[in-house]
C-alpha cells in the first residue's frame, strides 16, 4: 500500500516573529505521522524578515516550498490560491500567527482517513479580546441565519481538503468570495473537529475594522438572497404604507390645516428606508461587477517559487 501524500497551506504576511515557531510545529506533528508530506508557504508580499527566514528554512528543507505574491491580494485570494497548487492527496489550511494548535492536524487527518472529504475545525472557545469574540459570534450567527447555503457555525479557515475538493476550487472564478461559504456549498458531508483558539502572542493582527466590515459583506452576498427578498418585501410594504400616508395627507391638506411636522417626518422616513435599501443593492451589484470584470484574471501574481519542480510558472 502506497504512503498517502499530505500538503501543508500557510498563508504569511509581515509574520516574521510566528513563521519559524509555525514552521517546527507543524513539522514536529508531521514526523510523528506516516505520510508524505509538502509545506507550502505563500508569502503575500511581506515587507519585513517573513521571506528571508522562509527562504534560509527552505534550503536545509525541501519539503519546504514558497511561493512569493507580486503585491498583497488579501486575506482569500492568496490562501486559494496555494491551495490550488497543492499535489497532495489532502490539503491542510493552517494559519501562521499560531492562534490555531498545529497538533489538532492530527485530529483532521483522522477524520479524513474515515472517509470524510472536507473536515473544518470549529473554535469551542477563544483566548481573543472577548468582544471582538462576541461580535464575530453573532456576525456568525446572522450570516446562518441569511444563508441559502448549509455554513458551520464558529468553523475557521484552519481545516482539511480532499484532493477531489481542491480539484473543484481550481474551477472557481470569483475572486472575492467567502471561502468558508464556498466549501459548504460545494456538497460534500463535513466533519469537525473542536479546538481552543490561542491568543496571539507574537505580531499584531493584519485586518482591520474595514476589512473585517469587507469579509462579513462578502459571506452575506456571495452566500444569501434573503436579505434582498427582505428587503424587496420592506419595500414593498412601505409602498402601500406610503400609498395610505399620502391619501391621508392629502385629506389634512383639504379639509385641516396640514401638520407641517408629519410631512417632515414621513419624509424622512422613508428617505432612511430608501437609502438602506439602495445600500443592499449596491453591495449585491458590487458582487456582480467584481465577478465580470475578474472572471478570467488570475487568483494572484507570483513573483517567485522555491523548491518547486516548475519554477516558470508565474501566474495562475
Amino acid at each position: 500500500m502506497s504512503i498517502k501524500n499530505i500538503s501543508i497551506i500557510t498563508p504569511c504576511f509581515n509574520e516574521q516573529e510566528n513563521i519559524v515557531e509555525i514552521y517546527e510545529r507543524v513539522t514536529k506533528v508531521m514526523s510523528t505521522l506516516a505520510y508524505n508530506y509538502e509545506y507550502i508557504f505563500i508569502d503575500n508580499a511581506s515587507s519585513d524578515d517573513t521571506l528571508k527566514k522562509l527562504t534560509e528554512i527552505s534550503k536545509n528543507d525541501k519539503k519546504v516550498k514558497i511561493i512569493q505574491n507580486e503585491s498583497n491580494f488579501g486575506q482569500t485570494r492568496s490562501p486559494l490560491h496555494a491551495i490550488t497548487q497543492s499535489t497532495g492527496d489532502a490539503c491542510i489550511s493552517i494559519a501562521s500567527d499560531l492562534q490555531e494548535p498545529p497538533e489538532i492536524i492530527i485530529e483532521l487527518l483522522k477524520k479524513w482517513e474515515e472517509g470524510y472529504k472536507v473536515v473544518l475545525s470549529v473554535k469551542e472557545s477563544s483566548e481573543e479580546n472577548k468582544i471582538l469574540y462576541y461580535l464575530r459570534r453573532l456576525y456568525y450567527k446572522i450570516l446562518y441565519k441569511l444563508s441559502d447555503d448549509i455554513l458551520i457555525n464558529d468553523a475557521t479557515g484552519f481545516g482539511l481538503l480532499d484532493k477531489k475538493v481542491v480539484d473543484i476550487l481550481k474551477l472557481t472564478k470569483h475572486r472575492n468570495t467567502y471561502y468558508r461559504g464556498l466549501i459548504t456549498s460545494i456538497g460534500f458531508e463535513i466533519a469537525t473537529v473542536k479546538y481552543r483558539q490561542n491568543k496571539r502572542e507574537k505580531g499584531y493582527s493584519k485586518n482591520n475594522f474595514l476589512t473585517l466590515i469587507q469579509y462579513a459583506s462578502n459571506g452575506i452576498v456571495n452566500h444569501s438572497s434573503k436579505l434582498l427578498r427582505i428587503i424587496s418585501l420592506i419595500c414593498i410594504l412601505i409602498s402601500f404604507y406610503s400609498i395610505i400616508s399620502l391619501v391621508y395627507l392629502l385629506f389634512l391638506i383639504i379639509f385641516k390645516k396640514n401638520d407641517q411636522n408629519e410631512s417632515y417626518i414621513l419624509f424622512y422616513s422613508f428617505g432612511a428606508i430608501l437609502f438602506l435599501s439602495q445600500s443592499v443593492f449596491a453591495l449585491y451589484i458590487e458582487s456582480i461587477h467584481s465577478y465580470i470584470k475578474n472572471k478570467d484574471m488570475p487568483l494572484v501574481i507570483e513573483k517567485s517559487r522555491i523548491n518547486f519542480s516548475c519554477n516558470n510558472n508565474k501566474s495562475k
